[in-house]
C-alpha cells in the first residue's frame, strides 16, 4: 500500500501518542465479574486521533462480562490494523471523517462472531468493510460468569489534512436524487428501517464515496446494499471544489 507523506506522518504520530496513553498510569483496572445486562465502552477525540476518556469508559456484560482493562487492552492493540483501513479511502477524498460505533458479539472463547457499526456518518463503505472485518479477527478473554458478551466500543476519526468542512447538503438537496432512485431504497431496505447512510458529493454532483452504518445487526447487510447502490448517484448540482456531504437516516 502506497502512504503518501503526510499520511505516513500521520499514522506514526498516532501509534506514538497511543503506545504513550497505553504506558501511562498505574495499576490496572480490577476486572468486574458480576453478570449484567448490557454492554457499552465509550471513546473521545484527542488531537483529531481516537483517544481514551476512562471516566466516561463503562464496560457490561450479557449474559457474562468482559473487564474494561481487557477490552481496552485488545482493541487498542489492533488500532494499527484499524488505521490501515483509512488510507484507500483517503486517497480517493481527503475530506472522509466522522465517528461510528463498534458493537462486538463475543462467544465463550473470546472470538468475535458478531460486529456491525452503529450510528456512524464516516461514509466510506471500503473502510466500514475493513473495519469490521479486521475486528472479526479480535479475540477478547473469555467472558466472565456467562457465555458470551456484547460490548460497544465508540471512536472518531478525522481527516489527515485540515480541509474546510464539507457542504452540508443533506435535507433538501438530497430528497430530490432519494426520489430518483427509489429502487434503490425499496431493493436494500425492504421495507426495514435502522440505517443511516452518509455520502460525499464531487465535482459533476457525483457521488465519490458512500458508506452506511445500522442499527442492529441485522440491518447491516441492507446498509452495504445501499451504500454500494449511493455510489452511483448524482446529485444535480455541483459542490465546486470543496465536496458536499450528506447524512441519511431510513
Amino acid at each position: 500500500m502506497t502512504i503518501s507523506g503526510k499520511k505516513s506522518v500521520l499514522l506514526s504520530v498516532v501509534m506514538w501518542m497511543l503506545s504513550s496513553m497505553a504506558g501511562c498510569g498505574g495499576s490496572s483496572p480490577e476486572k468486574e465479574t458480576t453478570p449484567t445486562e448490557e454492554t457499552s465502552v465509550s471513546k473521545s477525540r484527542q488531537d483529531g486521533v481516537v483517544g481514551e476518556n476512562p471516566a466516561s469508559v463503562q464496560v457490561e456484560g450479557l449474559l457474562g462480562t468482559i473487564s474494561q482493562y481487557d477490552v481496552e487492552r485488545v482493541v487498542k492493540r489492533g488500532y494499527e490494523k484499524l488505521f490501515e483501513c483509512f488510507q484507500d479511502p483517503w486517497d480517493l477524498l481527503e475530506e472522509i471523517e466522522g465517528s461510528f460505533e463498534l458493537v462486538m458479539e463475543v462467544g465463550a472463547d473470546g472470538s468475535v462472531f458478531q460486529v456491525y457499526l452503529r450510528d456512524g456518518d464516516l461514509g466510506s463503505r471500503q473502510a466500514e468493510t475493513c473495519i469490521v472485518d479486521k475486528v472479526a479477527g479480535f479475540t477478547f478473554p473469555a467472558p466472565e460468569g456467562g457465555d458470551k458478551a456484547m460490548i460497544s466500543y465508540a471512536m472518531e476519526i478525522e481527516e489527515p489534512y485540515d480541509h474546510p468542512e464539507p457542504h452540508n447538503w443533506g435535507g433538501a438537496k438530497s430528497r430530490e436524487v432519494l426520489a430518483e432512485h427509489m429502487e434503490d431504497l425499496e431493493a436494500c431496505l425492504k421495507g426495514e428501517t435502522g440505517v443511516k447512510l452518509t455520502v460525499y458529493i464531487g465535482r459533476g454532483g457525483k457521488v465519490v464515496s458512500a458508506g452506511a452504518t445500522s442499527g442492529s445487526y441485522e440491518m447491516y447487510e441492507a446498509g452495504l446494499c445501499l451504500a454500494g447502490a449511493a455510489e452511483a448517484w448524482i446529485y444535480p448540482e455541483d459542490p465546486g471544489e470543496r465536496p458536499a456531504k450528506a447524512v441519511l437516516e431510513f
